[in-house]
C-alpha cells in the first residue's frame, strides 16, 4: 500500500521549474526596466526645468540693462533706452550671467559653446564653480525704436541626445 501512494504524490517537474524561473525573471527585469525608464524620465524632467529657469534668468539680465538705462535717463544721462543692447556678435549671439555689474554699454562675450558653472552657493555664471551640461546663448534683435526681441537659448545634453529650450521675448520702451 505505501508504494501506490507515493506513486500518486508528484512534484514539479523540471520542465515546471524551469517554466516558473522563466516567469519570474521576465517579471523582474520588466520591473527594472519600467524603473530605469522612469529615473531617466525624471532626471530630463529635472534638466528641462533648469533649463527653463536659465532661460528666464537671461531674459531678466537683458531686462536689467534696460532699466538700468532707464534710470540713468531719469537721472539726467544722455543714454537711450537700448544702450548696449544691440547683438554686437552677429550669427553667434552672446553669454551673460548674473555677475554683470548693470554697467553702461555692456560688452557681453560671444557665445562661442560656453558651458555654465554652478558655484558653492547654487549660482550658475561662467569664472568660477563646477562646470555644469548647460550652455546659454542669448541673441538680441532690433524690432523697430521701441521694441527689441530677446531669445534665450540654452542647451545641454543627456543620455546622449541634445536637448535645448528657447524663450522668446520682446522688451518695449515704454517710458515716457
Amino acid at each position: 500500500m505505501s508504494k501506490n501512494k507515493n506513486k500518486t504524490k508528484r512534484g514539479f517537474s523540471l520542465l515546471e521549474v524551469l517554466i516558473a524561473i522563466f516567469i519570474i525573471i521576465v517579471g523582474f527585469s520588466g520591473s527594472v526596466a519600467l524603473i530605469v525608464k522612469t529615473i531617466r524620465l525624471s532626471s530630463l524632467s529635472v534638466s528641462r526645468l533648469r533649463a527653463a529657469y536659465l532661460a528666464q534668468e537671461g531674459a531678466e539680465l537683458i531686462r536689467n540693462v534696460r532699466d538700468t538705462n532707464w534710470l540713468q535717463i531719469r537721472q539726467g544721462d544722455d543714454v537711450d533706452w537700448d544702450e548696449g543692447l544691440s547683438n554686437h556678435c552677429p550669427g553667434s549671439g552672446f553669454i551673460v550671467d548674473y555677475t554683470y555689474s548693470g554697467q553702461l554699454n555692456p560688452d557681453f562675450p560671444c557665445y562661442s559653446g560656453q558651458f555654465l558653472r554652478i558655484d558653492n552657493n547654487g549660482f550658475y555664471n561662467y569664472s568660477s564653480g563646477q562646470v555644469t551640461k548647460f550652455q546659454r546663448k542669448i541673441t538680441i534683435n532690433k524690432i523697430d525704436d521701441d521694441t527689441i526681441g530677446v531669445l534665450v537659448e540654452v542647451f545641454w545634453k543627456e543620455h546622449g541626445k541634445n536637448y535645448s529650450f528657447s524663450l522668446q521675448e520682446n522688451l518695449y520702451n515704454w517710458l515716457p
